[in-house]
């Protein structure tokens, strides 16, 4: 008989538990865009090649160091990546390239069709902003929440902040789609 009032006190904090979270949202994300700044300068004429240098960050401006670069041109493919520093500098002959910088967990910079000449150095400083698998937000809440409260969390965790008020007192449960 004790076992069945277990069973039955179990199924019933169960019951009450899914039950606590009645209002049901769904949030689309916002996709943050990578961005870029080109500079160049003019070299000696002396120089055979062309030089790029790329300084990669985040959008917080910390150094991401290991970023993938694939270089393609008409006659080759090459791969490399930054340094610890965020930093790469690449020596290649006149010709025209598509640059494709690209890390885990960040959207991708694209460059297409940039013209190396033998007597220029072209700088690029890229902020690869972050992706995420995770697209959709599921809240569910044990009360109904006003506009203005859905728009607060939404913004909230498009910059990355997952402790709401609402979600710190468990009034609201977050969950990714």
């Amino acid at each position: 008989m004790k076992k069945h009032y277990t069973s039955l006190l179990f199924l019933l904090c169960s019951i009450s538990a899914f039950s606590q979270y009645k209002f049901d949202y769904k949030l689309k994300l916002n996709d943050k865009t990578s961005t870029y700044s080109e500079s160049t300068v003019e070299l000696a004429d002396s120089n055979k090649v062309g030089i790029v240098k790329f300084n990669i960050e985040n959008t917080s401006e910390q150094k991401l160091g290991f970023i993938n670069i694939t270089i393609k041109s008409k006659k080759n493919t090459i791969n490399t990546k930054t340094d610890s520093t965020g930093t790469a500098v690449l020596q290649l002959k006149p010709d025209t390239y598509t640059f494709t910088i690209a890390g885990n967990e960040y959207n991708p910079v694209i460059l297409k069709d940039v013209a190396i000449l033998k007597a220029n150095s072209i700088k690029y400083s890229i902020n690869l902003a972050e992706t995420s698998d995770k697209k959709t937000a599921k809240l569910r809440c044990s009360k109904k929440l006003s506009d203005k409260q859905i728009e607060g969390i939404l913004r909230d965790i498009n910059k990355g902040k997952l402790d709401s008020e609402l979600i710190k007192c468990r009034i609201c449960f977050l969950s990714f789609e």
